[in-house]
């Protein structure tokens, strides 16, 4: 995730054993490297 106000990325602590949590988590990142994707036409960015 990327904060508002920062614009900056924010990692999140979840403990190993809360698959509910990471599920969420990776299906969200998955949606925003999809969007960054679709909005770039397909190129792969660096950094």
């Amino acid at each position: 995730m990327v904060s508002e106000t920062t614009r900056r990325r924010t990692y999140s602590y979840g403990p190993a054993d809360d698959p509910v949590t990471t599920a969420r988590r990776v299906a969200g990142r998955y949606a925003q490297l999809r969007e960054r994707s679709t909005n770039d036409g397909g190129a792969e960015q660096v950094g």
